[in-house]
C-alpha cells in the first residue's frame, strides 16, 4: 500500500522521537480544554488566586457568554465566566468567575525582559484563551478606558505573531533575540486540531508538522548565539499538546505513580489532576544515550527498554515537570512560583516520587558530555520551510476552534 498524504505529513513528529527523545508517560496536568490547560503551562495553575484553600479551586473551561464562543483574559467582555472546579471534581459549587487571575507565573522568577510569548496573530488574540498572560493580573496590568493590558511585561515580552521566533533566530537576516525562555503558539493553519468549523481539505491546514520542524531546524542551522555559544548548544526544545482532545487512551491516570486522580482528599488538584497522556517531544543536543541500535534511534522516556523503567518514576511527567525544568536549569528554586501554597512545578511527578529528581532530566545525558551535532528534521516533500512560514500572508486564525466550538 502507498502511504497516504496524511502519513508523510507526520513525518517530521516520528523522525524527531527516532533523532531526539519522546516521552510514553507525558500527562496533561489538568483535565480540561485549552484555557486551563494553556495556565497550567505558563503559571502551574488555572487557580484564580492562588492562595488558601483557593489554590485547591481551578478554572475547569473555557471562558463563555453562553453563545458558544470563547474569550478570556483581563480585557474580555464582563459577561464572559469561567467554570470554577472543587476539590471533590464538582463545578456547580462555585459561582463562575471572570478569567483574570491575581498571582504570580513562571515569568515573575525569570524576570522582566528574560521571556517571551509568541501569541497568535488574529485580531481575536487579546482576549484569546491560548494567550495566557492575558488572564494574569501582574502581567496584564488591565486598563479599563481602552481595554487594553499596559503591564511592562506585556508591551515587551507578549508578541502577537508565531513566526517571529523564526526571525528571532536569525532567518531573513533578522537580528538574533531569542529570549531565555520562550511559548510559542502556533496559527490555526499551522495547528494539529482535528477539526476546523469550515470544510477545507486537509492539505491545506496539515502545517502542523512542517511548522514544528521549521522552528527545530531553524535553531538547529542558524548562526545565532547567545555569550558566544551557539543556539543548538544551549537551547532544548520541548514540544507538547495542550490536552488530549478527546482521544481515548488506554493509560489511566489514576494508577500511574505519584500522579493518581483522588475524590474527597485535602491535597492539591483532588477532582481536576491529572488528566490523560499527551504526546511530548525533547529536542537537544544533549539527549540521553540511545538505549540500542544505531543513529537515529532516539531515546523514549518510559519505555520498557528504559533501565528500570516503564511506568513509573522517574519516567512520569507532567506540564508541571515542563516548569520545573526550567527553574532548576536557571538556578531557581522548584515551587517558587508560589512556595507558601504549591502550583503545578512543586507536584511535578519525578519531583514528588524524589525531591532528587531533577524533572526531565532522564532526557539528558549526565554532565559533563559532549554535545551532539544538529541532524535535520526530515519533512514531507513540498512541505513549506521556515522562509516560507516567514512570507505567509495569513489569515491568521485560532489554534483549533475550541473558540467556536466549546464541546
Amino acid at each position: 500500500m502507498s502511504p497516504t498524504y496524511d502519513d508523510a505529513v507526520v513525518v517530521p513528529y516520528f523522525d524527531i522521537a527516532q533523532k531526539y527523545g519522546f516521552a510514553n508517560y507525558f500527562f496533561q496536568t489538568n483535565q480540561g480544554p485549552s484555557f486551563p490547560a494553556h495556565q497550567f503551562l505558563f503559571t502551574g495553575t488555572s487557580a484564580p488566586s492562588g492562595v488558601g484553600t483557593g489554590h485547591k479551586f481551578f478554572a475547569s473551561e473555557n471562558p463563555s457568554n453562553g453563545s458558544g464562543d470563547s474569550k478570556a483574559g483581563c480585557n474580555s467582555p464582563a459577561d464572559y465566566l469561567v467554570n470554577i472546579i472543587d476539590q471533590d471534581g464538582q463545578e456547580n459549587t462555585q459561582s463562575p468567575l471572570r478569567p483574570c487571575f491575581n498571582h504570580n507565573s513562571l515569568p515573575t522568577l525569570l524576570g522582566s525582559g528574560n521571556w517571551e510569548y509568541y501569541a497568535g496573530a488574529g485580531t481575536r488574540s487579546l482576549t484569546s484563551i491560548w494567550t495566557a498572560p492575558n488572564a494574569i493580573v501582574p502581567i496584564c496590568l488591565p486598563r479599563t478606558y481602552d481595554n487594553q493590558c499596559s503591564g511592562y511585561d506585556w508591551v515587551n515580552s507578549v508578541f502577537f505573531g508565531p513566526k517571529q521566533v523564526l526571525k528571532d533566530m536569525g532567518v531573513g537576516g533578522n537580528p538574533c533575540q531569542l529570549r531565555k525562555v520562550s511559548w510559542v503558539i502556533p496559527d490555526g493553519r499551522w495547528s494539529d486540531h482535528p477539526g476546523m468549523k469550515t470544510e477545507i481539505y486537509s492539505t491545506e491546514i496539515e502545517k502542523g508538522p512542517a511548522w514544528v520542524a521549521s522552528i527545530i531546524n531553524t535553531l538547529g542551522g542558524t548562526t545565532c548565539s547567545d555569550q558566544g555559544i551557539p543556539y543548538w548548544q544551549n537551547t532544548v526544545i520541548f514540544v507538547v499538546w495542550d490536552d488530549w482532545g478527546g482521544f481515548w487512551d488506554h493509560v489511566n491516570p489514576e494508577t500511574a505513580p505519584n500522579l493518581g486522580v483522588q475524590n474527597h482528599c485535602p491535597g492539591w488538584g483532588c477532582g481536576y489532576t491529572h488528566g490523560f497522556r499527551v504526546p511530548f517531544l525533547v529536542i537537544s543536543a544533549y539527549m540521553a544515550p540511545v538505549i540500542e541500535g544505531p543513529p537515529p534511534q532516539g531515546y523514549v522516556s518510559g519505555d520498557t527498554r528504559t533501565p528500570g523503567g516503564g511506568e513509573k518514576a522517574p519516567y512520569i511527567h507532567d506540564f508541571g515537570s515542563i516548569l520545573a525544568f526550567i527553574e532548576n536549569n536557571f538556578s531557581l528554586t522548584i515551587g517558587d512560583i508560589n512556595p507558601q501554597y504549591r502550583f503545578a512545578d512543586f507536584y511535578a511527578p519525578e519531583f514528588q516520587a524524589n525531591s532528587q529528581n531533577i524533572p526531565l532530566a532522564d532526557f539528558f545525558c549526565n554532565a559533563p558530555c559532549a554535545w551532539q551535532q544538529f541532524r535535520p528534521i526530515t519533512v514531507a516533500p513540498g512541505a513549506p520551510q521556515a522562509i516560507d512560514f516567514i512570507n505567509d500572508t495569513g489569515p491568521d486564525t485560532d489554534p483549533d476552534n475550541d473558540a467556536i466550538d466549546n464541546d
